[in-house]
């Protein structure tokens, strides 16, 4: 993932209560008194901490307090005016933003979502509501999920942005979080919306780290006189849509040396001690590499009463389809490595299953078999596909592959099971590969990068070393220095 330096937000430093002037009116409707001094007390900080970052204080607000669900959702008709439909939608599902200068506050309602609510009322203020909703409602629920949690959760932001997996949460496409209207679609969509408020926040957190806190607090001064995309072009110098691609991107990308150990790559192993270890002795660049082993006996029978043995690493940050991506690898294979008749994978880009698709080939490997050196893919224009499925193309063989040294790979790739999509790839700076044509499945995403030591049984140990693993979208942002 590009290291873009954490911004720790001097803004959120904690005040005291005396130092701000309160906006709040608390009314108990059928609640407890200790429900009622939980919400006050929670309230009040996220108001002293909102006041030092937003210049105009909003109007007072009226914080309605509620012990039944009941209530609560009659009171969304009656005193905020929603219809019975909408009101309902809110039943055991969240509270909506402050209307009427008023919030209601459903019962086990959890602080930090008050908070969210909370700032929902001081970005009204401090722009123009409709210019700020059309075309920004992203912008609007990612910021009050961002600074909420920074009052409660200060570092949350910043770890799920190296951690979120686009495979277990396939992206919302951007229309969703344009603007209110379709923002609803998602409201009885528990798992689509749940990702629209993470996808949003962390477009926030993109926003600020890249952009800084001037050009928020620049942006929310021009949504007071222009729509939002035409006030976040001005200020950013790029269209939403754009920013959102570059987030994708931001969340695709990654850099491993394993410096600091192996990060938020997982294992596809068996649980063997001697599997996947650091090492200090053999090294690309810096202190360590990872080292993979396999011996005789660590396989698992799959489903088609194959034995196979595995010791790979990999993330969760898959390309996306009809894009071009640079991807480099470091591999040392021993001198004394076993030359034999028996399937290796090195490393392999694994595709990202759509629903009703597992265990599939991978569309591209690398594959090292009695001394031969070779790249294959594999392409497929069907939906949905069984695992053998796909064309299978060696772009690439040698039996000249060097043992006992550092071989550095760099793979420039547009994954398209089009026409349009090519493979070039160097190999110790000496281009070796140039293909062009269809790469890879009919995917809403992607394939991601796994790799170490996927083999067949047998009764040989397997040992190989792999450093300085990238992808990235320039050549230069994955190259090894000279």
């Amino acid at each position: 993932m590009n290291s873009i330096t954490f911004l720790h937000i001097a803004i959120f430093l904690t005040v005291l209560s005396a130092c701000s002037h309160s906006i709040l009116k608390f009314k108990n409707i059928d609640d407890s008194s200790d429900r009622e001094k939980e919400v006050r007390k929670s309230l009040s900080t996220c108001n002293d901490n909102l006041a030092t970052l937003f210049k105009t204080s909003p109007a007072p607000l009226t914080v309605n307090i509620y012990g039944s669900e009941d209530k609560f959702i009659e009171d969304l008709q009656t005193l905020q005016g929603l219809n019975k439909e909408d009101a309902e939608s809110f039943r055991g599902n969240g509270a909506p933003r402050p209307l009427r200068n008023r919030v209601l506050i459903p019962p086990k309602f959890n602080l930090e979502s008050t908070c969210h609510e909370l700032v929902h009322h001081y970005l009204e203020a401090n722009t123009n509501k409709t210019n700020l909703l059309t075309g920004g409602k992203w912008f609007d629920e990612g910021s009050a999920n961002y600074f909420s949690a920074k009052i409660y959760r200060p570092e949350v932001w910043e770890k799920r942005s190296k951690s979120y997996s686009l495979i277990q949460n396939q992206p919302i496409a951007f229309s969703f979080l344009e603007n209110d209207a379709e923002w609803a679609k998602l409201r009885n969509l528990k798992k689509e919306r749940d990702r629209a408020y993470v996808q949003s926040t962390l477009m926030v957190y993109l926003f600020l780290n890249k952009f800084r806190n001037s050009s928020y607090e620049k942006l929310l001064l021009e949504l007071k006189n222009s729509a939002f995309n035409t006030a976040f072009e001005k200020v950013t110098g790029t269209t939403p849509l754009a920013f959102h691609e570059e987030w994708l991107r931001y969340m695709t990308d990654y850099k491993y040396g394993f410096e600091d150990g192996l990060q938020d790559l997982y294992r596809v192993s068996h649980n063997n001690p001697w599997a996947i270890t650091l090492d200090s002795s053999i090294v690309r660049f810096g202190k360590s590499s990872v080292r993979f082993e396999v011996r005789k006996g660590d396989y698992r029978v799959n489903k088609r009463g194959e034995k196979s043995s595995r010791a790979e690493l990999s993330n969760e940050k898959p390309a996306l389809m009809g894009k071009e991506y640079w991807y480099a690898s470091s591999i040392f294979i021993p001198k004394d490595f076993p030359i034999e008749n028996n399937r290796l994978v090195i490393g392999q880009w694994y595709p990202t299953d759509d629903e009703g698709e597992k265990s599939r080939r991978p569309v591209m490997a690398m594959r090292f078999v009695n001394g031969k050196f070779y790249i294959t893919i594999r392409t497929s224009s069907e939906k949905i596909m069984v695992p053998n499925d796909g064309k299978e193309v060696i772009i690439y063989e040698t039996k000249k592959f060097q043992l006992g040294r550092w071989n550095d790979f760099i793979f420039n790739v547009k994954w398209s099971y089009k026409e349009g999509g090519f493979v070039n790839t160097w190999l110790n700076k000496q281009q070796i590969a140039n293909y062009k044509g269809p790469v890879g499945y009919n995917d809403e995403l992607g394939p991601s990068f796994q790799f170490g030591i996927y083999r067949d049984e047998t009764d040989k140990t397997y040992v190989l070393y792999f450093d300085e693993i990238s992808q990235g979208p320039t050549r230069k942002s994955v190259e090894l220095p000279d």
